[in-house]
């Protein structure tokens, strides 16, 4: 149980430390990885270490579940998670998904528009709704789960300071309209 949940922190802290703006600059300035050939690497890295980690920790353990809701509840929580992936593509209509997997350069515009204008970050606010409506869970699963809803609450926050530095006033007047997390709320205003 130790061994994954350090190697997942391990993981996190990659992931936070290579979308760091420093982390950009020194690619670019030393590997001529900037715009969007770091963002096309940035995914890639991403996609393998994750993906490792999965698989090494989820598809090849053979570990019983921790829980395992009745039939009765399954249905409703799969039902959540398939209105969260509906909700997740209606996220990613609001990208450009050429910039966003970086074969196009990213613009730093920004409009709150279509789930951006219920919360800022609706991608986290699904994918964590998404995991906690698991119907069977592992140890490792939950290590997976609660480790990735606790990255994607503390991850949003340092990603809140790049786009705050990169686009200015005008996303903290977003912050101050838009609650940050949780959608209908006024938790996490800005002030």
């Amino acid at each position: 149980m130790l061994f994954p949940t350090i190697t997942l922190l391990v993981l996190f802290c990659l992931h936070s430390i290579t979308a760091a703006n420093f982390c950009k600059n020194f690619f670019s300035l030393h590997f001529g990885l900037g715009g969007k050939n770091y963002r096309l690497f940035y995914n890639f890295f991403s996609l393998v270490t994750f993906g490792f980690w999965y698989h090494i920790f989820i598809v090849n353990s053979n570990q019983e579940p921790v829980y395992e809701f009745p039939t009765s509840y399954a249905f409703a929580f799969r039902a959540l998670q398939i209105a969260c992936v509906f909700g997740i593509f209606l996220t990613l209509k609001d990208f450009s998904g050429r910039q966003f997997l970086g074969l196009e350069e990213e613009k730093n515009e920004f409009t709150a528009k279509g789930m951006f204008k219920l919360c800022r970050h609706p991608l986290y606010f699904f994918f964590t709704i998404f995991l906690l409506c698991s119907v069977s869970q592992t140890l490792n699963k939950l290590i997976f789960s609660y480790g990735s809803i606790f990255y994607f609450y503390f991850g949003s926050l340092l990603e809140e300071e790049r786009l705050v530095s990169v686009i200015g006033e005008k996303y903290k007047n977003y912050q101050k309209t838009v609650p940050h997390f949780f959608p209908f709320t006024k938790i996490g205003l800005r002030q």
